[in-house]
């Protein structure tokens, strides 16, 4: 199981807590992220707290960090639940569309996540 340090805001930026770990708020930093988008700030605590949702947003306002965000937390979080794999369905319009949404899913599982060592030889 993986364990993420306690949450704090993007604490420079003095933006509303969003949910997100330590780790995961300081790899996105590291990829040059400086702020939550709007379409994150609402869509993030949304999808943590186990909600559907459905949003719009125009291109390039990070609606892909808005949703992958979250649920890499959550992987992180349960990493195995009930001895069954966690999975993640994620439907696009367009072949483009899924290549890019790939590419950043990809980009955004290289986060590091810190191991619980007590829990890594269970």
């Amino acid at each position: 199981m993986l364990y993420c340090a306690p949450y704090f805001p993007y604490e420079d930026l003095a933006e509303p807590h969003l949910g997100l770990c330590n780790s995961i708020v300081q790899a996105i930093k590291d990829l040059g992220y400086t702020a939550p988008t709007p379409i994150q700030k609402k869509a993030i605590p949304i999808i943590l707290s186990g909600k559907d949702l459905i949003a719009t947003a125009q291109t390039g306002t990070g609606k892909t960090a808005a949703f992958v965000l979250p649920v890499l937390e959550i992987f992180n979080k349960e990493r195995k639940l009930r001895g069954k794999r966690i999975r993640a369905l994620i439907l696009t319009p367009t072949r483009e569309l899924s290549i890019q949404v790939a590419a950043n899913i990809t980009e955004y599982s290289k986060l590091k996540f810190p191991r619980n060592s007590s829990s890594d030889h269970a």
